[in-house]
């Protein structure tokens, strides 16, 4: 497990101390559900208006349920209720992403969603978003 942290280090740019602060930063409790639930929405959004090999990752899974997969990790991981587990299980990225191709070219588009919905969900404050794009940066990879 340590290989693969200092691997996502070196190829994000975020040391894994800095991604970790998403466990601490009480995003739940800053930001709220419905703030949470707009950044799913626009991220999707985002996905889901794109074309080619990125979307066609999508392709067998229906929006509004990517939506709310993401949504209830989103809550959990940013220190509210355990909705996530409590329906799925372990938050496992890893393994739970496994079935698919994720490349470094997918990671990239993957954050430019990202970027993209943090740029469209107006009421996320400039240190969250810094405190969850190091976190998203560092999982990307």
């Amino acid at each position: 497990m340590e290989y693969l942290s200092r691997r996502a280090s070196d190829l994000s740019g975020v040391e894994r101390e800095e991604a970790e602060k998403i466990d601490t930063a009480g995003l739940y409790d800053k930001l709220g559900p419905r703030t949470i639930r707009e950044i799913s929405e626009a991220f999707y959004a985002a996905v889901y208006s794109r074309e080619g090999w990125f979307r066609e990752i999508f392709a067998n899974v229906e929006k509004e349920h990517a939506i709310n997969n993401q949504y209830t990790f989103f809550v959990e991981k940013f220190g509210g209720p355990r909705i996530y587990t409590a329906t799925k299980g372990c938050t496992a990225l890893i393994g739970r992403h496994g079935p698919y191709k994720i490349t470094h070219a997918a990671a990239q588009e993957w954050l430019a969603c990202m970027e993209e919905a943090m740029d469209t969900v107006s009421s996320v404050d400039q240190q969250s978003r810094t405190i969850m794009m190091n976190y998203f940066k560092h999982m990307a990879y």
